[in-house]
């Protein structure tokens, strides 16, 4: 995967929450029926879920009130990821794996919350246990928006190495500064699997409706993707 050189920024908490809501406005727009998000909660937020379905809730998730089909996560973990990423005297070998590591908590909480996992009963020699099942690697996309998407889609099929994936390039016209599609490459029969849209990093949230309604004319249901990301700012 390409590495991002580290990202520090230097906004207050109420500015980054202020373009996190514009963001989460923003998916509401496009999403009028459904639209729902999870996030990865340190100083800055990441990650959104499109879905229509009430997601299998997790004790550490809340609820942005801008959006209330939007997850937030936040644990231990999570913060001190966040916080090696976020300082400024980390050197380029720890920021890599920091993320790498913060990529992976991404990847399974995204891969928990897909249409298809359901909660399931099964035995083991204590007992009944009340879990969920697990996707089944043929049914999942991990669609790239390029570039920064590629650390994240690395990490989802670290998991799943089975999956099916996809590109989407889009670009910020200069002059406009409206998101241009540039490029897509996705694979036969997407409108019939469940697609986990990855980019990290979220500005306006163009580029991401964009990529979302490229996979909606290719037949993809709004209801089976889930888009996951990390900052929002």
């Amino acid at each position: 995967p390409v590495w991002p050189k580290p990202f520090f920024c230097s906004a207050s908490p109420g500015s980054m929450r202020r373009w996190q809501q514009v963001a989460l406005r923003r998916w509401q727009q496009s999403f009028r029926v459904s639209g729902s998000a999870l996030a990865l909660s340190g100083v800055a937020v990441a990650t959104c879920t499109v879905s229509n379905r009430t997601s299998l809730q997790c004790n550490s998730a809340v609820q942005p009130k801008e959006n209330r089909k939007a997850e937030v996560l936040s644990s231990p973990a999570i913060s001190m990821l966040m916080s090696i990423i976020r300082d400024k005297r980390t050197c380029q070998a720890d920021y890599v794996r920091a993320v790498d590591r913060l990529m992976a908590i991404l990847a399974e909480e995204g891969i928990a919350r897909l249409p298809s996992v359901k909660p399931q009963v099964i035995q083991n020699p204590c007992g009944p246990f009340h879990g969920v099942t697990a996707p089944e690697g043929h049914s999942i996309c991990a669609v790239d928006i390029v570039r920064s998407g590629g650390i994240l889609l690395e990490a989802v099929r670290r998991v799943i190495p089975e999956l099916k994936t996809a590109k989407i390039l889009i670009q910020r016209d200069e002059a406009t500064a409206l998101p241009q599609l540039y490029y897509s490459k996705l694979p036969d029969g997407i409108e019939n699997l469940q697609v986990l849209l990855c980019d990290p990093m979220l500005g306006t949230g163009g580029s991401a409706l964009t990529a979302i309604e490229v996979l909606k004319k290719a037949g993809v249901k709004e209801e089976n993707i889930l888009f996951i990301n990390v900052f929002a700012f």
